[in-house]
């Protein structure tokens, strides 16, 4: 957590959305992003990720992220990871939103509707993951109520299968929000597929630009 304190700088963030930034890791030193990994794959974590995915957990992203403070959007404003969504770079993953920031409603916290109704709506709806739909909050209406609002502390870690969980955040963002997410695969994903480490650069990033669910 002391990380933050020493290189925080909003202009250190990067990336095409203007709600959910990357911090440029390049600024950390090599002995911080040891700890930022060393933490990540703490024993505690990788057992949690292995028993959920039943294999042992690729660490695919270790990223830390900013939610600006920005006036409060319009409905109309919404776009992307603010909507209703499922990732899918895998059958399953397993997430870890470790807070850096006291998460309040004025931080835009992380959405969740849980597993048994994800599932209900997915088939419902025939999703498309990376439709034009895929974002949208159309998905589930905005009277129904059967989602929970990640609320807590400064320290607190949520754990979610953002597949399976339809998501969304960074909404209404009047506070800044700081998260480390770390993000655990199965060594077969859609997105890091074995062949990605066998083949030599620029021939693998290539192979993962193209990468997708079919």
């Amino acid at each position: 957590l002391d990380i933050l304190n020493t290189f925080y700088n909003e202009k250190s963030f990067y990336g095409t959305k203007k709600y959910l930034r990357n911090l440029n890791k390049k600024i950390l030193p090599n002995d911080y992003l040891e700890k930022l990994y060393n933490y990540a794959t703490n024993e505690i974590f990788i057992d949690i990720a292995r028993n959920y995915l039943k294999e042992e957990p690729l660490l695919a992203e270790l990223n830390l992220v900013l939610s600006p403070a920005s006036l409060e959007n319009s409905e109309k404003e919404y776009e992307g990871s603010q909507c209703w969504h499922s990732d899918f770079d895998d059958t399953k993953i397993l997430k870890f939103f470790i807070y850096l920031d006291d998460v309040s409603e004025d931080n835009g916290p992380l959405q969740v509707i849980p597993k048994n109704i994800t599932k209900r709506i997915l088939d419902e709806k025939n999703y498309i993951w990376g439709g034009n739909k895929s974002h949208d909050d159309a998905i589930y209406p905005k009277e129904s109520n059967g989602y929970s609002n990640m609320i807590s502390g400064k320290g607190s870690i949520i754990i979610a299968d953002t597949v399976n969980c339809l998501h969304r955040g960074s909404r209404n963002v009047r506070k800044r929000r700081i998260l480390l997410i770390a993000s655990f695969y199965t060594k077969t994903s859609f997105r890091y597929t074995p062949i990605n480490w066998l083949l030599p650069k620029p021939f693998s990033d290539y192979i993962l630009n193209l990468s997708s669910p079919l």
